[in-house]
């Protein structure tokens, strides 16, 4: 009976970690201040923002790592970007499958 007992509530416990996964809107998200330094690149359309959240670019869907111009698509947007300050405005789905945060960036 305890073991039954056990796997039920494991069972239980990951179903609900699985569905929190997968819910597209959880609530309130912190979001940077409104004009940020962006600290870093991740690819042609994502960036990395001060404390470590990414920023997937919306509108913009550059070659993957290995493509052909992927290279050019990283120099474009570190030179755009990188070190430079910038607003943010979101889409209105918040975060991506990935958990990155959606928006335009804009100097």
């Amino acid at each position: 009976m305890k073991k039954q007992y056990r796997i039920l509530i494991i069972a239980v416990f990951v179903l609900f970690l699985l569905l929190v996964r997968f819910v597209s809107e959880i609530g309130h998200d912190i979001t940077p201040r409104d004009r940020f330094r962006i600290t870093g690149i991740i690819d042609g359309d994502t960036i990395e923002l001060p404390g470590g959240d990414r920023l997937r670019l919306i509108g913009i869907d550059c070659p993957e790592k290995g493509e052909p111009y992927y290279d050019s698509a990283m120099l474009f947007i570190e030179a755009m970007t990188l070190g430079k300050t910038a607003g943010i405005t979101y889409s209105k789905r918040r975060r991506d499958r990935y958990g990155r945060m959606l928006g335009c960036v804009y100097r």
